[in-house]
């Protein structure tokens, strides 16, 4: 289902990446909104997946 709002940079959402192919992210996952408001581009967001599991190895670019 797609969102009928701009969101707000900084906002939390699910999105569902279920339809992508391995070794892609193919689950539910919450997301951050990064990209600001633009009055433009208002079907256009830069979002920054978020991870519920520790990553195993953990490496360098990593953040907690």
């Amino acid at each position: 289902m797609a969102i009928t709002f701009h969101p707000k940079q900084g906002t939390v959402l699910i999105c569902d990446y279920s339809g992508f192919i391995l070794p892609e992210m193919i689950k539910k996952r919450p997301i951050v909104i990064v990209s600001p408001t633009s009055r433009k581009q208002q079907q256009l967001y830069t979002v920054v997946p978020l991870s519920t599991t520790k990553p195993a190895p953990i490496e360098p670019h990593h953040i907690k």
